[in-house]
C-alpha cells in the first residue's frame, strides 16, 4: 500500500515534467528549434484549471496545440497519414500523431492503475483524416466526461478528432490520473525533423 501511494504521489511530479517537456518557455523553444507547443489540463464546470473536483461535477479534458511556425501544421493518426499525403494536404505528412485507438487517449485510471475509461465514444468517427492548424494559432482538442444533450456526435464541449454519444458515470470519491501519449515533430513540415513522444500523467482527486 505504501508503494502504491508513493507511485501515485510521483504522478504529480510526472505531469509537471511532461508539460515542461512538451511546452517549454519561449526561449527554450527558440533554442530547441521547436515549432509545436502542447499542453494538457483538466477544467471544472466554470472553465477553471484544477486537479480537485466535487463529487458529481463534470470534468473537461483539454489538450491545447499551438503552432508557432510560419506555415500550417497537420495532426492526424499514423494509420491515416498516407491519406494526408495522397489528398495533397501535406506532402511531408502529418506533424503530430494522435492515437487512433479509443483505448489510448485521455484515459482515466484509479490510483491502483486500474483503467476506468475514456470520456469520448470514438476518434475520427465524425469524418476527415486530419486537422490543419494555421500558422501562429492554436487549437484545443476537448471532451467532457459527462455528455450534455446538444447533438448526436458532439454532445457538450467536444471537438475534432473526438466524438461522443455516451455519458460516463460519476467517478466515486478518490484519487485518479489521466494518462496518454502523443508524437510530434520539433519542426513543422520538415521531413528531416524526428518525431518525439510525450507522455502525460495528470493526477486529480474527486472529493
Amino acid at each position: 500500500m505504501k508503494l502504491k501511494s508513493f507511485l501515485f504521489s510521483m504522478a504529480a511530479v510526472t505531469i509537471l515534467t511532461a508539460v515542461l517537456t512538451a511546452c517549454s518557455s519561449e526561449e527554450d523553444d527558440i533554442n530547441n528549434n521547436e515549432d509545436i507547443c502542447v499542453s494538457f489540463r483538466l477544467l471544472n464546470e466554470k472553465g477553471e484549471e484544477t486537479s480537485t473536483f466535487k463529487s458529481g461535477e463534470n470534468l473537461f479534458f483539454d489538450l491545447e496545440i499551438t503552432n508557432n511556425s510560419n506555415t500550417t501544421m497537420v495532426f492526424s493518426s499514423e494509420r491515416l497519414n498516407d491519406m494526408v499525403v495522397q489528398l495533397g494536404i501535406s506532402e511531408n505528412g502529418a506533424d503530430m500523431f494522435f492515437p487512433l485507438s479509443s483505448e489510448d487517449f485521455f484515459c482515466v485510471y484509479d490510483k491502483e492503475g486500474r483503467k476506468i475509461g475514456v470520456p469520448y465514444s470514438g476518434i475520427y468517427c465524425s469524418g476527415g483524416c486530419c486537422k490543419v492548424i494555421e500558422s501562429h494559432s492554436a487549437y484545443d482538442a476537448r471532451c467532457n466526461w459527462k455528455a450534455t444533450m446538444d447533438g448526436l456526435w458532439h454532445q457538450g464541449n467536444v471537438t475534432y478528432p473526438l466524438c461522443k454519444i455516451d455519458s460516463m458515470d460519476d467517478l466515486p470519491i478518490g484519487d485518479y490520473y489521466v494518462s496518454f501519449s502523443i508524437k510530434y515533430r520539433n519542426k513543422v513540415n520538415d521531413p528531416n525533423s524526428k518525431f518525439k513522444t510525450v507522455t502525460y500523467n495528470y493526477p486529480f482527486t474527486i472529493i
